[in-house]
C-alpha cells in the first residue's frame, strides 16, 4: 500500500498498524521439514540407540518435528491474532513475546517427547514436564538473531 501526501510517495508507517503474516505452504514446509532434518541428524549421531540407525533417525525426525513445524504456528498465532488485536503487546512486545514463545514451548516440548516415546525410543534420560518452554525461547531467540544479522525482518530489529 503506497500513501500519497503533498505528492511524494511514501513506504506504510507503524501508525498504520501491523500487517498479518502470509506465507506459501510449500515453503513453510520446505523450510520446517529442512530444519527438522538437521537437527535430527545430529540429534541421531549424538545420542546412543539400540535400533538401526535409519528407524532411530524416523523417530527422532517425527519427534524432532514438533519445534520447528509446531513452533511455525506458533509464531502464526503470536504474528496473525495477538499482535493484530492486543495493543498490549505492541508495547510490550519483547516481554509479551518471549511469554508467548515459553507458553507455546509447552506444548511443543511435550508432543516431542511423548512423540519419541511412543514410536518405541526408550531414552536412558527423563526430561522435566517443563523442558521445551526454555529451550523454544531460546531456540526463537537464536533464530531471530539470525534474521537479524542476515538484515530480515525479525523480533529484535522490530520489522517483524
Amino acid at each position: 500500500m503506497v500513501h500519497r501526501a503533498a505528492g511524494r510517495t511514501s513506504a506504510p508507517s507503524q501508525a498504520d498498524g501491523p500487517r498479518p503474516y502470509r506465507e506459501p505452504l510449500r515453503v513453510t514446509l520446505r523450510r520446517t521439514l529442512t530444519i527438522a532434518f538437521f537437527i535430527t541428524t545430529v540429534i541421531t549421531l549424538v545420542l546412543p540407540h539400540r535400533s538401526s540407525y535409519l528407524q532411530f533417525w524416523a523417530t527422532t525426525y517425527a519427534a524432532v518435528l514438533w519445534f520447528p513445524l509446531g513452533g511455525h504456528y506458533v509464531e502464526l498465532a503470536y504474528l496473525n491474532f495477538l499482535r493484530m488485536r492486543w495493543p498490549l503487546f505492541l508495547r510490550r512486545r519483547y516481554i509479551g513475546r518471549a511469554g508467548w514463545w515459553f507458553a507455546g514451548g509447552l506444548p511443543l516440548g511435550l508432543g516431542c517427547w511423548w512423540t519419541w516415546l511412543g514410536l518405541g525410543y526408550e531414552p536412558g534420560f527423563v526430561l522435566p514436564w517443563w523442558w521445551g518452554m526454555p529451550f523454544f525461547v531460546l531456540a526463537e531467540c537464536v533464530i531471530h538473531t539470525v534474521l537479524s544479522i542476515l538484515g530480515r525482518p525479525s523480533f529484535w530489529n522490530g520489522r517483524e
